[in-house]
């Protein structure tokens, strides 16, 4: 289950099966292949893992790839420098 309220404020839930995370994970970690990521690399997720559901596509497909990955988020970077 994810919840968020988007740009509109009015929340939405969402329900992704096991196979939907399946799905996704292939889909990315060819996207990843894609862009020259390989088994063993690291990768760098700054993509949000809160309310944005993308952080957590990049970080299963570089997982489904083989590589490592290091959970950055670019949110509150204040919270990070300290």
């Amino acid at each position: 289950m994810h919840a968020s309220s988007g740009t509109t404020g009015k929340p939405t839930v969402v329900a992704y099966t096991h196979q939907d995370l399946d799905t996704w994970a292939v889909l990315m970690a060819r996207c990843l292949a894609a862009a020259g990521a390989r088994r063993g690399d690291l990768v760098h997720n700054a993509h949000g893992y809160g309310l944005f559901t993308g952080g957590l596509g990049v970080h299963y497909g570089a997982e489904r790839l083989g590589a490592v990955v290091v959970p950055v988020s670019a949110a509150r970077p204040s919270a990070r420098s300290r």
